[in-house]
């Protein structure tokens, strides 16, 4: 299933100039299954999460990075010190190297309200690249349905 997902990411071309990794969020189902969420990412926006997860894995030379979204992991990933949290995004920045986008940090820009006067105004950028989503659910068994799924203009 992740194969094909990535495989899919790959064929609506998500993966832009060859760039990109794949984010999943698992969260407990209330009938003992799992909901992953899974998202392919072009820009280094793990950076900004102020609940960083460390797990990352190579699935066939593509990169997986998995949050888990139970209390436990979450509460485990907000209590982390920010010491902590840095030599978690360090490590990332390392293992994931060149497959993202560094996306620029937000600045203020100059923007004209009336003729003549300037302020500064807020941030106006979009995201690159196409939003892509799948979510999946997971039995107790293993087995798995897909609730619905969105690459860029595609949806089902």
């Amino acid at each position: 299933m992740i194969r094909k997902t990535i495989s899919e990411f790959v064929k609506y071309d998500l993966f832009r100039n060859n760039r990109g990794i794949v984010q999943i969020s698992i969260y407990p189902d209330s009938l003992g299954g799992e909901k992953w969420y899974i998202t392919a990412k072009i820009e280094d926006d793990y950076q900004r999460y102020n609940d960083v997860s460390s797990i990352i894995e190579d699935f066939h030379g593509d990169l997986i990075h998995y949050y888990y979204e139970d209390k436990a992991s979450i509460l485990k990933r907000k209590n982390r010190s920010e010491n902590d949290k840095d030599k978690i995004r360090n490590c990332l920045e390392y293992a994931i190297g060149n497959r993202v986008y560094q996306r620029p940090t937000k600045k203020k820009r100059w923007s004209r309200l009336k003729m003549g006067e300037r302020e500064l105004g807020g941030v106006n950028r979009a995201k690159t690249g196409w939003p892509a989503t799948k979510t999946v659910l997971f039995n107790a068994k293993g087995e798995y349905t897909v609730l619905n799924w969105s690459y860029g203009c595609s949806e089902k």
